[in-house]
């Protein structure tokens, strides 16, 4: 069993480091930059947010039952978890061998947040990236914003 800490992330500081690190995956995706050049702004960016985004607050777990243990052993919120799935089956139908994130990270004294992802070790193209973002019944604000830059890119 993995026990929740109690996160020294700021919500909003992961927020901000999600956002720009997400806006270099689409670059990456679509063809915008090469991968040593996202590896060279991803340690930049890791390097910004050093001391404001704490790698200990990130747990990862290879299956979504692992996952789906440490929510309910921490007695966190399962509210997303199966948003997450939805794109873990999307992606597992394309192919991919997907695995899943929880950040957690404090918005103030003694309230945690949770983050959830879905994570993959190689790169995926726009057209199966559209779709995996796509699966839920509902897309989440980053799914929906991270959907339109790739339509964008593709049109």
């Amino acid at each position: 069993m993995k026990t929740a800490r109690m996160p020294k992330t700021k919500l909003e500081d992961y927020l901000k480091f999600n956002e720009e690190r997400n806006q270099l995956g689409i670059k990456l995706i679509k063809g915008d930059i090469t991968k040593s050049m996202f590896d060279l702004s991803f340690f930049v960016l890791e390097d910004k947010y050093n001391g404001k985004v704490f790698p200990e607050d990130e747990y990862n777990f290879p299956t979504f039952c692992g996952l789906c243990s440490f929510v309910g052993e921490n007695d966190l919120s399962s509210r997303y978890l199966f948003h997450e799935l939805k794109h873990a089956q999307k992606a597992r139908d394309l192919g991919y061998n997907p695995s899943f994130q929880c950040m957690l990270t404090y918005m103030s004294e003694g309230v945690i947040s949770m983050q959830l992802s879905v994570t993959f070790g190689n790169y995926i193209p726009p057209e199966d990236s559209v779709q995996i973002l796509s699966a839920p019944d509902e897309m989440s604000p980053g799914d929906s914003k991270s959907y339109d830059k790739l339509i964008e890119g593709a049109s």
